[in-house]
């Protein structure tokens, strides 16, 4: 039939499902329409019904019957129900008919059900409930976030904060001259549209025009100020805001591509450049970046040291290689780190053993002159390890370093 729409939850058929499906199976609409897999326009009624309700809706418009006369009545009905969410009309009528109910509460000194004490108690409720409205019972505070002059005497802010931004002042400095509380300058500020920093320094006293024009004929850098006058960055960067100078960035003049390749020679980590150069480490990031050449990061406490510069490490690599020296044999010797080691060694692909093998001996071996007498002698690898002290595993190496072959064992006859 086609004046019926069958329910998937059931199979009985109604001409509208939307009182069945919430009455019966508890599902609204939308519920009903995800859990069948039916897009959200799929219509819940038959044919007929749709259409006798629209054509209704056509015929009472065409009257004029459809009037919006009713919609005050309904909106002060709504107002004035019971809704879960109250507007603040509804808040302010609420609270002025509780204020009016009359409370029975203990006499002073009573105890509670709990045993607390209820004068307690209720100091403690009264104390929530101006914490939760985040009410200050600080009179100099509530001065200031009410906006009106601080109790110490009336402050020309206008001329005060025109002063202050003039001298490139912050908001701590302004409130430490005055003798007021920063809130109160943050809020005078905020009144009249004048912007401070908000960095507390100690650049009170500094004659910021000409610093900054000492500056400008130096080719000084933000950081160079910095350094040079003790103060904060963002003093620097205030003081050359207000008034209109912009001081060239950190680093620039360096000849980047000769002190990055300088650096990768001698094994400098990044934080030895920064040190050497004084500049930021996103100054020194940036000038990687763009150029494609990266210098080694600091990765752990032990890399620090520094000591491996002024070493020749291609002598001492090839010294290390001839007499079968691992990293380690290399960096008790010079005295450095093993990550300097390793990281000369990665830039001259010099292959090094990372440790020292168990048993080794203290003093290197003349490993041409043994495995010519070994080879004469016929020794084998255990033969030649139990001669000279050490164990297999470092034979094997130095024998295939130099392409000797050895047997494991004597073949039984």
């Amino acid at each position: 039939m086609t004046n019926l729409v069958t329910c998937l939850e059931c199979g009985l058929s109604f001409r509208s499902l939307g009182s069945h499906i919430n009455r019966v199976h508890q599902l609204n609409a939308r519920a009903y329409k995800i859990r069948h897999g039916l897009p959200q326009s799929h219509p819940l009624a038959a044919a007929d019904l749709r259409e006798a309700q629209s054509s209704l809706a056509l015929r009472l418009a065409s009257e004029g019957a459809l009037t919006y006369d009713h919609l005050p009545r309904a909106i002060e009905a709504a107002r004035t129900a019971g809704r879960g969410v109250k507007c603040p009309e509804d808040r302010a009528k609420q609270a002025a008919i509780a204020a009016a109910l009359p409370r029975k509460q203990l006499p002073p000194g009573a105890k509670r059900a709990d045993g607390r004490d209820a004068d307690r108690a209720r100091e403690y409720q009264r104390e929530y409930v101006r914490r939760r409205a985040k009410v200050s019972a600080h009179p100099v505070i509530e001065t200031a976030a009410a906006g009106t002059e601080p109790a110490t005497g009336s402050v020309d802010w206008a001329s005060e904060l025109s002063r202050a931004s003039a001298a490139g002042e912050t908001r701590g400095d302004v409130a430490a001259r005055l003798g007021v509380t920063w809130a109160q300058v943050r809020h005078a500020a905020d009144r009249l549209g004048v912007e401070l920093g908000r960095a507390s320094t100690a650049s009170r006293g500094i004659d910021w025009d000409a610093e900054l024009a000492a500056a400008l004929a130096a080719g000084d850098s933000v950081g160079d100020l910095v350094a040079r006058l003790g103060v904060k960055d963002a003093s620097v960067r205030d003081a050359c805001r207000h008034r209109g100078i912009r001081l060239k960035r950190a680093g620039k003049g360096i000849d980047w591509d000769n002190e990055l390749n300088h650096a990768r020679e001698e094994g400098e980590t990044s934080a030895d450049l920064i040190a050497r150069l004084g500049v930021a480490g996103a100054t020194l990031r940036g000038a990687e970046r763009r150029r494609g050449v990266h210098v080694r990061r600091l990765r752990r406490k032990r890399d620090a040291d520094t000591t491996a510069r002024g070493i020749d490490w291609d002598v001492e690599l090839a010294r290390a290689t001839a007499d079968d020296e691992s990293q380690v044999d290399v960096a008790l010797r010079l005295g450095v780190d093993r990550a300097s080691v390793y990281y000369a060694c990665k830039r001259r692909a010099v292959v090094l053993r990372m440790a020292s093998y168990r048993g080794s001996i203290p003093h290197p071996v003349d490993w041409d002159t043994e495995f010519a007498r070994a080879n004469v002698a016929g020794e084998t690898i255990g033969g030649i390890s139990r001669r000279l002290g050490v164990n297999r595993a470092r034979v094997i190496g130095a024998a295939n370093v130099r392409g000797y072959a050895f047997l494991a064992t004597r073949p039984e006859e």
